[in-house]
């Protein structure tokens, strides 16, 4: 059961990079972080969601109807106008300036992150993300871990 509760994991995992931000970078996301309510996270994995669907591997799974698709497009927009402009300009600013681009795309992909770690923690999600573990070979698993890193007496 441990295991089939540590499998759920993975999917963070997949969305969490490690990341050596900068001070500047560091500021940004804060501000990010500051500025972005439950709503505009819940907007963005939205958007990131009907990303993903427009991927011919899964479009055949999905209908998103073209007005919600805009719709979305301009609650997006907005959302990064007022970060743009009005929240976060400063560190911005600062960030472009003091560590590069690549610096403001990383903080960029933090606001992303913690936008689907927002939807990932639904309880539905969690219970839909154990899926797989049903139908998995708990013994074999678990014999093959005990293999390779037997446990061994509590170290000194």
């Amino acid at each position: 059961m441990k295991l089939k509760s540590a499998l759920y994991g993975i999917p963070f995992i997949l969305l969490t990079t490690i990341s050596h931000a900068g001070p500047y970078q560091h500021n940004l996301e804060q501000c990010l972080d500051n500025n972005i309510s439950k709503n505009d996270k819940s907007q963005l994995a939205k958007y990131i969601f009907f990303s993903i669907a427009a991927n011919p591997d899964f479009s055949k799974y999905v209908n998103i109807p073209a007005n919600e698709l805009i719709s979305s497009d301009k609650k997006i927009a907005k959302i990064y106008e007022r970060i743009l402009i009005k929240n976060c300009s400063t560190e911005i600013r600062d960030v472009i300036k003091n560590e590069g681009t690549n610096a403001l795309e990383s903080a960029f992909e933090f606001l992303g992150r913690t936008s689907m770690v927002n939807i990932m923690s639904n309880e539905t999600v969690q219970n839909r993300m154990l899926g797989p573990s049903q139908h998995m070979n708990d013994k074999k698993i678990s014999k093959t871990i005990k293999e390779q890193y037997p446990l061994s007496s509590k170290p000194d």
